[in-house]
């Protein structure tokens, strides 16, 4: 018997049944890889299993349901499509490019503070910050460096993260943040503000 994954594509009956969803999810478009909470998913960065199946690609596809779950397909330019590596019959981005990923669009990997929880000590810090070098987001940057920080992996400074990926806002961002782990004499104001600069929810 054979199923029909979508226009085009087919696959046998037995392969469909122990083929695992991110073999076929991965395959559907060229090129892609698996990305965002289902790359945390799969390096066990996150114990939990996100319901949809995030592919990248270069290319525009719709999202689909394959196996009772979605697969949703993220379009990004050619030169954000890098740092992925190949597992048997699946391409998957690496581990310190699928936190890259996530801090690019939070929303993807379940927040702020869930791609927190994934920093872990077995990342490799200086390739985190080359790939947010590449990337020249002044937003990755800061959510970057203030995670970084924050997490205590490694003591951040504006030469590690270049001063030419920030906006004002950002760099004042840093500057405040340091302020404030350095003195309880100030109290911040500015949730929206902060929000901006980090993607966090609001604290005021």
């Amino acid at each position: 018997m054979i199923i029909n994954v979508e226009q085009g594509k087919y696959i046998l009956k037995e392969q469909w049944d122990t083929t695992d969803i991110y073999d076929i999810a991965s395959s559907l478009t060229t090129p892609s890889y698996i990305g965002f909470w289902s790359a945390l998913h799969f390096h066990h960065l996150t114990n939990q299993v996100p319901q949809t199946i995030f592919v990248v690609t270069t290319k525009r596809k719709r999202s689909q349901t394959l196996q009772h779950q979605k697969i949703s397909f993220v379009t990004v330019k050619p030169n954000w499509f890098f740092a992925y590596e190949r597992y048997y019959n699946m391409v998957v981005s690496d581990k310190e490019k699928t936190i890259i990923d996530c801090l690019h669009v939070p929303a993807y990997a379940g927040g702020i503070s869930h791609i927190y929880q994934a920093l872990t000590s077995d990342l490799n810090i200086d390739t985190l910050i080359a790939y947010c070098q590449q990337t020249k987001s002044s937003t990755i940057a800061s959510r970057l460096g203030y995670l970084l920080d924050k997490k205590q992996l490694r003591e951040i400074h504006t030469a590690q993260l270049p001063l030419h990926v920030f906006e004002q806002d950002y760099i004042q961002a840093l500057f405040l943040h340091t302020l404030f782990q350095t003195s309880d004499v100030f109290v911040f104001k500015g949730g929206t503000f902060l929000k901006h600069a980090y993607g966090l929810d609001r604290f005021s």
